[in-house]
């Protein structure tokens, strides 16, 4: 039968689908997830995972504020805001300044005004951070930066990367899987399959690099011209 004669097949939905009979062959899809996620948010700074998370409330007498992940994980914080209700005009960004200069100058976690509000921060480790002075009650706050999308899941069927950019996930995931399948190595049945979907991996990494750079003007092409890479200015 002539390829063009096959009648098309609904697609089997994700919830339903079964991947394998093999089981140690279906225990890789989480990983394969984890490893094509997590490459494309590292190659690819997107304007998409640029969040202003307002779920956050400071610790009365506290110094330590846990970053909220309502809206995801957050690898960048560009800005803390304390946003108090009773405040006419609310206090300015928090200065980001060393943890040294914070023990130095508030050493104890008790507030000593009323209000008190915290005009400084520093990390502390990668789910929290450190302000002060500290608070007296519970502000809210509102955490500006870059966060890592939701991974697909049983549960959570579509993200931005695959809704937006599924030539880049499949390639990707095949290459994570070339290298279970078939060594990655010389001595496989394939030795050009793994490489081949890298390559091709690149190549549309380009394209998707330059369209991020026209989303932040921060190209040539930022109006109606697509520029090419030779044209488009690195990140800064």
């Amino acid at each position: 039968m002539n390829l063009l004669e096959i009648p098309p097949t609904s697609p089997t939905s994700y919830g339903t689908a079964t991947p394998s009979t093999d089981t140690n062959f279906n225990n890789l899809i989480p990983r394969a997830i984890d490893y094509t996620e997590n490459r494309l948010q590292r190659d690819i700074d997107f304007r998409n995972t640029y969040v202003n998370d307002t779920y956050g409330v400071l610790t009365p007498n506290s110094r330590s504020f846990t970053l909220p992940t309502d809206l995801g994980t957050f690898v960048v914080v560009q800005q803390v805001h304390v946003e108090p209700s009773a405040a006419s005009v609310p206090p300015p960004p928090l200065t980001m300044v060393s943890r040294e200069f914070i023990a130095n100058a508030w050493p104890s976690d008790t507030a000593t005004t009323s209000p008190s509000y915290p005009f400084y921060w520093s990390w502390f480790n990668g789910t929290s951070i450190i302000v002060a002075p500290p608070a007296d009650a519970a502000y809210p706050v509102h955490i500006l930066g870059t966060i890592r999308c939701t991974q697909l899941s049983p549960t959570n069927t579509s993200n931005f990367l695959s809704v937006n950019l599924p030539d880049l996930y499949l390639a990707s995931s095949i290459v994570y899987f070339a290298m279970y399948q078939r060594d990655y190595g010389m001595q496989s049945d394939d030795p050009k399959l793994g490489p081949s979907w890298e390559e091709k991996y690149k190549a549309l990494l380009a394209g998707a690099s330059i369209e991020e750079l026209r989303k932040k003007f921060a190209a040539q092409g930022s109006g109606s011209r697509f520029p090419s890479p030779i044209q488009t200015p690195p990140q800064s």
